[in-house]
């Protein structure tokens, strides 16, 4: 039998028990009876304990890249943490580049980085810790060694907080591909444009592609308190594509294999009310770019601006 606070718990025959029944900061003393067939023993040593708060999860993840056989590249293994971290351990998994060297971040100033065989090994000397935040703690200096497409992933990893305590990891892939030549990447920019307050401008999504493309689609990443979206038209490079619009996320494609062609030029037309006087950046987010057999294509872009400006304010006079 098990005594919480002098009081019976539960009857057990396992040499342990989880206490499931606490709460967090308070401090428990337990007793243990054995029970036999002519009574119960007397009561154990006392054990005290205080229940601590389970530790939050460390998400870790992987940037994606696009390089070309041969290419030395860089990658970074970003961090989300809500409590310090202290230490880290993990084994890179790819098998088209080789790791090279790793380098720390900001995020980990003073840390001291090794790696052999793919493990990666990260601590301070000095009490240096991750602090919690979001972000890249470390960077990968890899060479692509062979061509294909993979998931680049943190394996077998090991995080430790300042008191030496294991953490709850949780990891994402990032998406690599290499080529076994250089590809001409899909530009996509945004122009600048602007309103007066309260009224509305136009700005074009401009494409240069060497390559026919069959379909994209993208977030509009602008600030809401500034500017939001009113309208998206088809341009004389769209003719023929169906487009269509959920919130800020933009759609196009053709059901009759219409595609745009090879070359440079406004794809859309994006009208915008002007909400707030100030200027915002116009940038295209999660951006998918396919050819005509549906594979992925590679991307470039670059942001716009659009400004809103508060007019004069007149007063009216009358005159006698």
């Amino acid at each position: 039998n098990i005594y919480r606070d002098g009081n019976f718990l539960v009857d057990t025959d396992q040499t342990s028990y989880n206490d499931q029944s606490v709460t967090v900061g308070i401090e428990y003393c337990y007793t243990v009876k054995a029970v036999y067939d002519t009574g119960d023993s007397p009561d154990s040593n006392q054990a005290c304990a205080t229940a601590l708060a389970a530790p939050s999860t460390v998400e870790l993840s992987v940037s994606d890249a696009n390089v070309t056989i041969g290419e030395s590249f860089s990658l970074d293994g970003n961090m989300d943490n809500d409590d310090p971290v202290a230490g880290f351990q993990f084994v890179l998994s790819s098998d088209l580049t080789d790791l090279v060297g790793v380098n720390t971040t900001d995020r980990t100033e003073g840390f001291t980085l090794s790696e052999a065989n793919g493990m990666v090994v990260g601590f301070s000397l000095s009490g240096d810790i991750i602090a919690p935040g979001n972000g890249a703690f470390i960077t990968f200096n890899l060479i692509a060694t062979d061509d294909g497409a993979e998931d680049v992933c943190l394996e077998d990893i090991i995080l430790s907080d300042p008191s030496g305590v294991a953490m709850s990891p949780s990891s994402s892939c990032g998406s690599l591909t290499v080529t076994s030549e250089p590809v001409d990447p899909v530009v996509l920019s945004v122009s600048n444009g602007g309103s007066d307050l309260g009224g509305s401008g136009e700005i074009t999504v401009d494409m240069e592609n060497l390559d026919s493309v069959a379909g994209f689609q993208f977030n509009l990443d602008i600030d809401p308190s500034i500017a939001s979206l009113l309208s998206v038209e088809a341009t004389d490079r769209t003719e023929g594509f169906q487009i269509s619009t959920g919130g800020n996320v933009i759609l196009g494609f053709s059901l009759t294999g219409e595609t745009i062609a090879s070359g440079e030029g406004p794809i859309l037309v994006l009208t915008l009310s002007g909400d707030e006087a100030g200027n915002a950046d116009v940038c295209l987010d999660d951006i998918v770019v396919s050819d005509p057999s549906g594979q992925a294509m590679v991307t470039e872009d670059s942001c716009g601006t659009f400004s809103i400006e508060d007019g004069p304010t007149y007063e009216l006079q009358h005159f006698t």
